[in-house]
């Protein structure tokens, strides 16, 4: 859904589909903040690119992150004494994944031409709009998950 120009129209086409008693989860992107925003100063340059020269780009902006907060979070996590300190470092949550993962994700970043990042009321208006009796929002990492059930 944060991929497509019509983000509304994408939920209600899934939301259409469902059939009595199935379930509907979605998981969008929220807004970003702090270093995640040179990610969209960088993608009207990658997005022009061909794949073949964002993938050079996106492994060095894995080692970038593998060096700043990787790392650093790693060394931290290691020791007892530290383990509280590990949790402050931004973007930790790749050093549980391969290095493969991170260049993967830089190039899910830098080569999508358009994203869009969700705030959690329109999470909630896209289910409303749906007439969704019960449905949950909760925020997930750097993102939304949202759950409904069709009665």
């Amino acid at each position: 859904l944060q991929h497509i120009p019509k983000r509304e129209g994408g939920f209600n086409s899934l939301a259409n589909q469902l059939k009595k008693g199935a379930t509907l989860f979605v998981w969008v992107y929220g807004t970003r903040y702090d270093l995640y925003r040179v990610i969209d100063i960088m993608r009207p340059f990658t997005t022009r690119m061909p794949f073949w020269a964002i993938t050079p780009v996106c492994h060095f902006m894995s080692w970038v992150q593998l060096t700043m907060f990787t790392t650093p979070f790693r060394i931290l996590n290691y020791f007892k004494a530290t383990k509280k300190l590990a949790k402050k470092v931004p973007y930790n949550r790749y050093a549980n994944y391969p290095f493969r993962h991170t260049v993967a994700d830089w190039f899910d970043r830098l080569s999508v031409p358009l994203t869009y990042y969700f705030t959690k009321e329109e999470m909630h208006n896209m289910f409303r709009n749906q007439k969704f009796q019960t449905y949950t929002v909760i925020p997930r990492g750097y993102g939304w998950r949202g759950f409904a059930k069709r009665e």
